[in-house]
């Protein structure tokens, strides 16, 4: 009968539960009617159906016990009313009960409801004691978590104490820093206020000497205080745990200061200890100790980042400390630096002044030395025209020709040069490039200066020229170099004077190219030292306008002052460099001028420039004579 009741059930599962469901959806609990059919399928309807079919089968109640318990803890935990859960068993009796009548005879129906009732019936002392032993465990549950927020909050309101004390001590120190510019005033205010917090016994502040050799001990408060007044610590041969904050700018904490730690040892007896370091914006200040006597419980998290908020406070304030410090000195020497802003702009003025003038004596010098061979040119011309080409002789004809010429040679000399000057101002001077050698330029520029030099009786001397290399370089540009600068020394010069041209290969070294050093030296009345930069300048001429003179042999009679400016533009255009030493200028006892030129052999370092490592690569120069290849000129 059993066997027949239990398959009778399981063939109408299919209707029977969504049956079931949709009476408790309409007649069921509040709660319970307002979920959906997926949410009541998922709770506990299909589980409890299959379970007490196998219970009425076996007529055992542990098929359905184990289902039970777990439904009454999940409808507990969901707060869930005893009654409303048995309403659902009864609304599943209900359903049975009528399907049972439709498919069978009453008498029939009423012989299968027996069996039934008895296994509804534990189901439902079975719900009443699952729910009890649930409802009393949660409850237990509810007491021990009551307690435990008890607990909780208790500790949250001494944690809220504690944090409260920490804020205000904050709070202090942040007043005090901002109400003043006093360093110890500022100091004070953080040591003492440190020092109330239960967990630190003593504080510190350590600063750091000008040039960060020695920490000492600036403001000290708490129980021993006295013992760390006066403390120092040397940077250069303590390896503390306080000189290790102050150095790698990180905070440092020890349990228990030993007898490694050296001087700390003795300031620091059985303590523990917290350093945190004091940064300014581009260096560290000093540091912030805390420390108390050994115990159990180490410093409180808490604690630890008030002191860290604390130091990154005092770090600021101590470095607007400086800021005003540097002000009031900045104050203190203003007039000192307005007084050396006057010299300055007078100086300015001067330079001004000197400039003016230099473009005044430019106009004057350009004028005369386009005047002269104008003059020159006019005159013949004017000779021709008067006296008339047919009548002249043909010596007379061909000496005014040639004056003629001289002028219209010297126009174009000046004008070649002031288009050179403008090349090398817009940096687009060209250069033709090839193998040349730089022996054979010289010489030929010697051979050039001969009737200068023995109208001067002067000597001119070479050393050196036959070890030179070939290199790569514009040969016309590299003669009118060596022209202008070889034509300077004969000029200032006086008449029987010497002029030596010594030359010598720099060979390449490490990543340094391979050089030719040129060096003109003259025994002429030298060159002051604030005038040696300024001689490269366009324009610039040492000596008064009134001495100049077209002549290229005159003893210092100055040109229009393009030659050095040229000279120095070239020189730099093939990757090399120009200067000059010389002991100062005195037209008595002439002390001379040197004048170097280094130049690389191959262009491929034409980016040679001279902020570059020459100065390095310089060897002594050697100032005896090769005695190869020496000419005098007489």
């Amino acid at each position: 009968m059993r066997d027949s009741l239990a398959a009778w059930l399981r063939q109408n599962e299919r209707t029977l539960v969504p049956g079931w469901i949709k009476m408790v959806r309409s007649r069921g609990g509040d709660r319970d009617r307002q979920l959906t059919t997926k949410e009541l399928e998922r709770q506990f309807f299909v589980d409890f159906y299959g379970a007490l079919v196998v219970a009425i089968e076996r007529d055992a109640q542990e098929p359905i016990a184990e289902v039970i318990e777990r439904i009454a803890v999940t409808r507990v935990e969901q707060e869930f009313q005893l009654e409303e859960t048995l309403d659902i068993l009864f609304l599943l009796k209900e359903l049975i009960w009528e399907s049972l009548l439709q498919s069978n005879s009453a008498e029939g129906a009423l012989s299968r409801m027996r069996l039934i009732e008895p296994t509804f019936n534990q189901c439902l002392r079975l719900m009443g004691w699952a729910f009890t032993r649930a409802s009393h465990k949660l409850l237990s549950e509810r007491l021990v978590e009551a307690e435990f927020m008890t607990r909780r909050l208790t500790m949250a309101t001494e944690e809220a104490d504690r944090a409260l004390a920490r804020l205000r001590i904050l709070y202090n120190v942040s007043r005090a820093i901002s109400s003043t510019l006093d360093q110890k005033q500022i100091l004070a205010a953080v040591v003492e206020n440190l020092a109330s917090v239960p967990q630190i016994d003593r504080c510190a502040v350590w600063l750091a000497d000008g040039q960060a050799r020695e920490l000492s001990v600036a403001a000290v408060r708490g129980i021993e205080g006295s013992r760390l007044e006066g403390a120092y610590l040397s940077l250069d041969e303590d390896r503390s745990i306080v000189a290790r904050a102050f150095q790698t700018r990180q905070m440092q904490i020890t349990s228990e200061v030993d007898a490694q730690e050296g001087v700390l040892a003795s300031l620091f007896p059985q303590r523990s200890l917290l350093v945190v370091p004091l940064q300014g914006e581009d260096r560290p200040l000093g540091v912030i100790s805390a420390d108390r006597l050994v115990q159990d419980r180490p410093f409180e998290t808490a604690v630890i980042e008030m002191v860290q908020s604390v130091a990154e406070q005092v770090g600021i304030a101590l470095h607007n400390v400086f800021l005003y410090q540097e002000l009031l000195r900045l104050n203190q020497h203003l007039d000192q630096r307005v007084r050396e802003r006057t010299e300055e702009l007078e100086r300015l003025n001067r330079e001004l002044a000197k400039l003016d003038k230099k473009k005044s004596d430019f106009i004057a010098i350009a004028a005369h030395e386009l005047k002269t061979p104008l003059t020159l040119i006019q005159g013949y011309a004017e000779m021709l025209a008067e006296g008339g080409a047919e009548s002249m002789s043909p010596e007379l004809l061909e000496r005014q020709v040639a004056g003629i010429l001289r002028g219209t040679e010297r126009l174009r000399t000046i004008v070649e040069d002031i288009i050179d000057v403008s090349l090398i101002d817009t940096q687009v001077l060209a250069l033709n490039s090839e193998m040349v050698s730089l022996a054979h330029i010289l010489e030929l520029t010697c051979h050039d200066q001969a009737e200068a030099v023995r109208e001067r009786s002067i000597t001119l001397e070479t050393e050196g020229l036959g070890s030179l290399p070939e290199m790569e370089g514009d040969a016309l540009r590299l003669h009118q170099v060596f022209s202008n600068i070889i034509g300077n020394a004969i000029k200032y010069t006086p008449d029987g004077g010497t002029v030596r041209i010594g030359a010598r290969h720099l060979e390449a070294h490490g990543d340094q190219p391979a050089f030719v050093e040129v060096v003109v030296a003259d025994s002429g009345v030298g060159i002051d030292l604030e005038d040696q930069e300024r001689i490269f300048d366009k324009f610039y001429r040492v000596e008064s306008p009134e001495l100049h003179s077209s002549s290229k042999t005159r003893f210092m009679g100055a040109g229009p002052g393009l030659g050095l400016t040229i000279a120095k533009g070239i020189v730099e255009a093939h990757g090399g460099r120009i200067w000059v030493e010389s002991p100062g200028y005195d037209p008595v006892r002439c002390p001379g001028s040197q004048f170097h030129i280094l130049l690389p052999v191959r262009s491929a370092w034409g980016d040679f420039q001279k902020s570059s490592a020459v100065e390095q690569t310089e060897e002594p120069r050697d100032r005896s004579k090769s005695h190869i290849g020496v000419m005098e000129i007489r």
